[in-house]
């Protein structure tokens, strides 16, 4: 298995020459620490963290990756590269979110979150700097 960082630490990938890769989108955490570090490791699949150094949910892409298209083509550039050929997206609460939208982005063959915090349709944002709907995103 190797194991390479990318976009200063904030995306690490545990390549296991699969066809399959998992995305797993962190939770807010700090330091180097990724949430569900060690969960797939007897998997025989390719995993991707993503964490963020300023919660975002995702929306605004990485520094080296700018806005979330920057960070989805970052994304598939990355994929492509591991060889995927199938797509799983998991994470939870900021890192759910960040599941739901890439996931959806990327055409994940499944999605599973858990207490993902996200909007149903952009009448329900209150607030315009975290506009977590997916119709912001030309998705609904």
């Amino acid at each position: 298995m190797n194991q390479t960082s990318y976009l200063d630490g904030l995306i690490h990938v545990k390549n296991k020459g699969a066809d399959v890769s998992i995305l797993c989108f962190s939770g807010p955490v700090s330091g180097d620490r990724f949430h569900f570090f060690r969960s797939f490791d007897d998997v025989d699949v390719n995993v991707i963290y993503v964490k963020e150094s300023i919660p975002g949910w995702f929306q605004y892409g990485l520094p080296g990756a700018e806005g979330y298209l920057g960070l989805k083509l970052f994304l598939e550039s990355l994929l492509k590269e591991l060889g995927s050929k199938k797509l799983y997206c998991f994470g939870a609460s900021m890192g759910g979110y960040g599941a739901l939208l890439y996931g959806t982005l990327l055409d994940a063959k499944r999605i599973l979150t858990f207490g993902a915090r996200s909007y149903i349709h952009s009448n329900f944002v209150t607030n315009s700097r975290n506009c977590r709907s997916f119709s912001t995103f030309g998705l609904s």
